[in-house]
């Protein structure tokens, strides 16, 4: 299903005209010079065709233009070149083309150049074309290193890639005259002695086999000179006698096919919002027909780096809107409008692919086939799950995934006191298996909550983002019927954005009361070098028995000794309010499951927000509602 998605992408780059990818037979490469003929083959000149590009300070350096030409005749699917004489057709470098070359043994570039004259003789002489005949007389007239008449040859052009163009077609090179390409492509069929069978990706018969499918570049971590998707190289991984990829039979065509349009959308300049990274996974999207959601979908992923990053076009800041008109959407239990906000059809058929290194070869990671609309309304069901108040200013609402998924690595102090994340730090499943819950609308893997505990109690911060991803994973488990191990909580409304005092979920209370004792040591001795938090807070969340006794005795001591002492106070009074109290002695349990322990985490988040928050006391401040009652 991959393959065949790809191979039908790959279909209609070649019919789009602002797209540059070949058909069978031909490949992208990047070319210097142009050799200019007249319809008799003599040489009109040698033209520079790069493109000036100003380097700093004052120095110029030309840059190559991509160009569409002939692929290799040898292996005519495959790329590249082999240490033997090999030449191109109707291009390649000054040694093949003319003979001329800075470097190696003169007898080799005569044997180059030879060969470049003979294949152009095996595909060319029985085509009717000005072009073809006028290449064929230049190279038959011309012995190996004659450049005499090419001004500033060795300067400019020695070693360079070049085409041939014929005079007065400016915008047409030889290579590409139909008469040319068709000789061309029936030169390829016959060079091509494979067995032919049927092929699993186009179901057509008597097509040749591809022994080698071509290497996939542009997933990060993978081998540079390129990885394959499908390989057999192991007679562990052959059977039924069949050698190399026989054992998957795909056609010549059809690899090509699949490939170029993967390399095409691994392509970062060409495809920068089609492609992103997360963690160690590459991650591809595009759409059966041509949709803004192909262009888009990155920044709705990560809106909120979208809105602040200053190279963005202006148009780019309406992302967010358009993820809040989604967000309604689907609040509203309609579904999401990207007809009207995308000029997209709904059902029009939408793919996700993941990829992550492995050596010689690529392993998905992830695959996910869906549609615009479904993809829509996932995505902003992702969001809403996520709503959290945030601490500070400079917080997006809208964290984006690999934002979430560096939550999950060790905080570090900085020199400069701040704490930073690496994403190695973080095992690259986490990525791929959050991903995943996103674009396929499943639950949150139970692995990323342990993980957040794990790192509350080894560096101890409670941040926005880690507090998102915990609610997250409370509320759409829920949603989804199954049983959390918790305390009075039963439904997604009752995780809420801020705080909520009514709340009877003992993990909650205990949160809450930790931030509140927190808070009075602070009025009470100021900044200190360990806080409470930084003593007790894992052994509170996990084992509050054994933590709270202490944590009260110690509070009423700060209490008594800070100038608004009373204060915290109250605060402690009304939390403990909540709790059913047996003979004077508050009922804190022995151990939290990890359910609970999240509840405790989002209790300390929203109390420790609302006792550091600056209150707006002016009658006309907004009052923030929460996505979860409003959907409530």
């Amino acid at each position: 299903m991959i393959l065949q998605a790809l191979a039908n992408y790959y279909d209609r780059l070649v019919k789009a005209p602002d797209q540059d990818v070949p058909e069978p037979g031909f490949s992208v490469q990047k070319i210097h010079a142009e050799i200019v003929l007249d319809k008799d083959g003599n040489l009109v000149a040698m033209n520079d065709i790069q493109q000036e590009e100003t380097i700093p300070p004052k120095t110029k350096k030309g840059k190559p233009k991509t160009k569409i030409v002939p692929r290799k005749v040898k292996v005519p699917f495959v790329e590249g070149r082999t240490s033997g004489v090999a030449a191109f057709f109707l291009w390649d470098n000054t040694g093949y083309v003319l003979g001329a070359q800075d470097k190696g043994k003169p007898e080799r570039i005569v044997k180059q150049f030879e060969a470049f004259r003979n294949l152009a003789h095996e595909v060319l002489d029985d085509v009717e074309d000005e072009g073809a005949r006028a290449v064929i007389t230049f190279l038959d007239s011309r012995e190996a290193g004659q450049t005499d008449a090419i001004e500033d040859f060795e300067e400019k052009f020695i070693g360079n890639n070049c085409v041939f163009r014929l005079d007065g077609e400016p915008d047409c090179f030889i290579h590409d005259h139909p008469a040319v390409r068709t000789a061309w492509l029936k030169h390829i069929d016959k060079s091509i002695e494979r067995p032919t069978g049927v092929c699993l990706i186009s179901g057509q018969a008597d097509e040749p086999q591809a022994r080698i499918h071509p290497v996939l570049k542009g997933v990060r971590g993978a081998q540079t000179s390129g990885a394959y998707i499908v390989s057999f190289n192991a007679s562990a991984f052959m059977s039924y006698g069949k050698e190399y990829n026989d054992n998957a039979p795909v056609s010549e065509r059809a690899a090509f096919a699949y490939t170029t349009a993967l390399n095409h959308l691994l392509n970062a300049k060409k495809t920068e919002h089609q492609r992103m990274l997360l963690g160690d996974a590459t991650v591809v999207f595009w759409s059966e027909t041509p949709t803004r959601m192909e262009s888009v979908l990155q920044m709705f992923i990560d809106p909120g780096a979208a809105a602040e990053d200053e190279g963005q076009e202006a148009h780019d800041g309406s992302v967010i809107g358009q993820l809040r008109t989604l967000l309604q959407a689907v609040r509203d239990g309609k579904e999401p409008p990207v007809t009207d906000l995308l000029g997209d059809e709904p059902d029009t058929p939408f793919y996700v692919l993941g990829l992550a290194p492995n050596a010689s070869r690529l392993a998905v990671r992830f695959w996910l086939v869906s549609t615009v609309a479904d993809i829509a309304e996932r995505l902003a069901q992702h969001f809403d799950d996520l709503e959290m108040e945030t601490q500070f200013d400079f917080e997006s609402e809208f964290p984006g995934i690999w934002r979430l998924v560096l939550e999950l690595a060790p905080a570090r102090p900085n020199a400069e006191g701040r704490y930073t994340s690496k994403m190695d730090d973080v095992p690259p499943v986490y990525a791929g298996a959050l991903a995943r819950s996103v674009f396929t609308g499943e639950a949150y893997p139970e692995s990323i909550v342990n993980r957040i505990l794990g790192r509350f109690r080894s560096d101890g911060r409670v941040t926005h983002g880690r507090m998102a991803l915990l609610a997250a994973h409370h509320r759409r488990a829920l949603r989804k019927g199954r049983t959390l191990n918790i305390d009075s909580i039963t439904k997604p409304s009752e995780v809420t954005v801020s705080l909520n005092p009514e709340t009877k979920n003992v993990g909650y209370r205990l949160g809450r009361l930790f931030a509140v004792l927190e808070k009075a040591q602070q009025e009470a001795l100021g900044n200190v070098n360990a806080t409470i938090k930084d003593r007790f807070f894992g052994s509170a969340m996990a084992t509050p028995a054994t933590v709270f006794p202490r944590l009260l005795d110690l509070g009423q001591k700060h209490i008594a000794k800070a100038e608004y002492g009373h204060v915290m106070d109250r605060h402690i009074g009304e939390i403990m309010e909540g709790f059913e109290v047996a003979d004077g002695t508050p009922p804190f349990p022995a151990h939290l499951s990890s359910d609970d322990q999240v509840m405790f985490a989002l209790g300390y988040y929203h109390q420790r927000n609302a006792l550091w928050r600056k209150k707006d006391k002016s009658p006309d401040a907004p009052q923030k509602t929460t996505g979860t009652e409003e959907a409530a």
